[in-house]
Parts: structure tokens; C-alpha cells; sequence
């Protein structure tokens, strides 16, 4: 079974976000939009420091996008620490932590989708559930084909944060 839920914003806030933009999509035939713009971004400013500043910064930029993009072992917890402790100093240290959110590409994607991780409070004081729908994965799995899914419920309507099917 598979649940997507659709979000909406209830405030005004601006989210601070840091995106993990070094690595692109693999296959060369699907771009992901998030890193498209943010390495375009990057290339705008980069050169506003000396050679040897930019380099130290190229090398640890780059670090910690690997980090966030390396395949894991789901049985491996450790396979996380490295961009645990990234995404830890980026939403407590980086810009005073300021940093709200933090968008990174989708390694079971093949980096053509973004992830994003918000500090728990940012999200709940700011967002709402607007939908949700769950269904069933009726396709094959293990082809390249895709999948398919059968609808087995939706929902607009809520009651003290329980889903009212």
C-alpha cells in the first residue's frame, strides 16, 4: 500500500532552505529541476572568492553532496552517518541555524527527484494536510515496466488531525 498526501501552506513564512546540488541525474536523459537550479545559482557567485578559497570550497561542497547521495544499505544504519551528520550541522550551525530545509536528490531515484527534510517544527507551524489518498500496488515489482495501483481510498476532510475517510 502506498499513501500520498498532498500539503498546503497556511502562513506566509519563507522557508531557508540549503540544497545539496553537486550531483546530477546518472542517466543523462532526465534532469532534476532542483539541482538544475541551484547549480546555476552556484555558478553565478562561486567566483566572488580567491582560487584557493574556491577550491577548499568546491572540495567540501562537493564531500558532502556525495554524502547525500551515495547508495545505503537499508541494513546498515551507518550508511547514514555521514549525511546525518551533514544535514545535523547544516540545520544547527550553517547560517546561524536559520537553515529551515534542506533539499536533496532522491538516491532511490537515480537523483532525478528531490527529497527534502524540515525541521519538525517549521513544518507543522506552517503547513497543513490538505488530501490523502492510499492505494494498492497491483503491478509486477521487479520489472522496468513500472507499476500499477488501484485506488482504495481518499480524503479531503479532517477531524483533529485524524483522517476522515
Amino acid at each position: 500500500m502506498i499513501t500520498i498526501s498532498t500539503w498546503k501552506r497556511k502562513t506566509d513564512y519563507d522557508v531557508t532552505v540549503a540544497s545539496i546540488f553537486k550531483n546530477s541525474p546518472t542517466n543523462n536523459l532526465v534532469s532534476n529541476g532542483m539541482t538544475l537550479r541551484a547549480q546555476i545559482e552556484y555558478h553565478k557567485i562561486k567566483n566572488q572568492h580567491n582560487d584557493n578559497l574556491l577550491k577548499l570550497i568546491e572540495d567540501i561542497t562537493q564531500f558532502i553532496c556525495d554524502c547525500f547521495s551515495k547508495e545505503v544499505n537499508d541494513d546498515n544504519h551507518f550508511d547514514y552517518f555521514l549525511s546525518s551528520h551533514y544535514a545535523n550541522q547544516i540545520f544547527t550551525v550553517l547560517q546561524n541555524g536559520e537553515v529551515d530545509a534542506i533539499f536533496y536528490p532522491s538516491v532511490r531515484q537515480s537523483l532525478e527527484l528531490t527529497n527534502i527534510a524540515m525541521k519538525p517544527e517549521v513544518f507543522k507551524n506552517n503547513y497543513e494536510l490538505e488530501y490523502v489518498e492510499e492505494n494498492i500496488i497491483t503491478g509486477d515489482l521487479t520489472t522496468n515496466s513500472g507499476w500499477t495501483m488501484i485506488g482504495s481510498g481518499e480524503s479531503s476532510t479532517f477531524n483533529n488531525g485524524t483522517i476522515v475517510w
